[in-house]
């Protein structure tokens, strides 16, 4: 009977542990992103990239995810997607024209160095910085970390506004993140 309770306690706290794990939010990936009608050079814009991916840590009650998820239970890790923009080549940045790139999203999750093994991730890949109609558009993903496989996938366009390159498309993910609103999957 010990044994019997034992088990029972054990899988009582296995089950409430795996209920309570974060989601990871690793950032946002600017690493495929195309501009359209911005005059700033790409290493311009791959700082303002790192510096919007240290918003989302430095800034945390403004760009809070809570509404996103239906929870407070998420986990920050914005050096993610900064690595990945100081390793990214940004020369071929300029887009010629408005269309939205279609981009490889299981390919783009395969590529990611994280920090974890297992659990619920999300991202924000980004598609297009328009400035001519001032929106950027994203990809919102949420994924499984251990198999890279897409749990949740939607696109969210939105408006932009502020001073200075980095706070101009900080607003697009500040907007999304208001917007946007995600189910955590119970099983993935």
């Amino acid at each position: 009977m010990k044994l019997l309770w034992i088990f029972f306690v054990a899988l009582l706290t296995y089950v409430g542990a795996q209920a309570q794990q974060p989601v990871y939010v690793y950032g946002v990936d600017y690493a495929q992103v195309k501009v359209f009608g911005a005059d700033e050079s790409p290493n311009d814009f791959a700082k303002a990239f790192v510096g919007i991916n240290d918003l989302l840590y430095g800034e945390i009650d403004k760009y809070d995810f809570s509404a996103v998820f239906g929870s407070g239970n998420y986990e920050v890790h914005h050096e993610v997607m900064a690595n990945r923009i100081l390793q990214a080549d940004l020369s071929e940045l300029r887009a010629r024209g408005q269309a939205l790139p279609i981009l490889n999203v299981p390919q783009i999750l395969a590529a990611y160095e994280l920090p974890h093994t297992e659990g619920v991730g999300f991202v924000l890949i980004a598609r297009l910085l328009n400035k001519t109609k001032s929106q950027g558009s994203y990809y919102a993903v949420m994924f499984d970390v251990a198999s890279r496989r897409v749990l949740l996938q939607t696109e969210i366009t939105t408006r932009s506004r502020g001073f200075g390159l980095r706070n101009y498309w900080a607003y697009t993910v500040y907007n999304a993140i208001k917007q946007l609103r995600m189910e955590v999957p119970a099983n993935k």
